[in-house]
């Protein structure tokens, strides 16, 4: 008869059944990437997309909107869906990146738009090569500076979005709902 194990936790970005990896194999994973800079620009369309904002913040003046872009779904396993984003992310923003959120809070005179994304895997962790968003599978993605830049929007990391959502008032609150599960909830 074999001896049982029990189920080992998963560590930070890994699911139970990724093998423990020696860690002389992760530190070496870890290290010695070359780190490279993207040559960012405004796209040419960014203010169109501004001013579709603008037009949207002069249609609900005084309360918050919640925009969000959609999720990859798993067709089998680590194997995605092609993902589009959600027509009325896009036509805000511009951006086509999965789980991004468009939030846009009233400022007195409009509202202050800021686009939640994931940011860049750290090379410090195991997203980098682990996760099926890690920048190994994936190639290069956008630092959140360099997204702002790009879409001439403020941009925040995508993990501070719950903190986000929590504050707002809701009744003063409208969400596009049926794109993502984590919004709707």
């Amino acid at each position: 008869m074999t001896e049982e194990r029990p189920a080992e936790k998963p560590t930070d970005g890994t699911e139970s059944h990724d093998p423990a990896f020696p860690e002389a194999f992760l530190s070496f994973m870890r290290q010695g990437w070359r780190d490279s800079e993207l040559a960012v620009s405004p796209a040419p369309q960014a203010p169109n997309h501004a001013k579709r904002r603008a037009a949207l913040s002069a249609a609900f003046p005084g309360e918050t909107l919640v925009i969000p872009t959609g999720n990859e779904k798993v067709r089998a396993n680590d194997t995605a869906y092609p993902f589009r984003a959600g027509s009325d992310f896009a036509y805000l923003t511009g951006d086509l990146e999965p789980d991004s959120v468009l939030v846009m809070r009233p400022n007195g005179s409009g509202h202050d738009a800021t686009l939640y994304m994931r940011p860049r895997s750290s090379r410090q962790t195991d997203e980098f090569f682990r996760s099926r968003h890690g920048e190994l599978w994936v190639g290069r993605r956008p630092t959140l500076t360099e997204k702002s830049t790009e879409l001439g929007l403020p941009t925040a990391d995508l993990a501070e979005l719950d903190v986000a959502l929590a504050d707002l008032a809701p009744r003063r609150t409208r969400v596009l709902r049926g794109f993502d599960s984590r919004v709707d909830a």
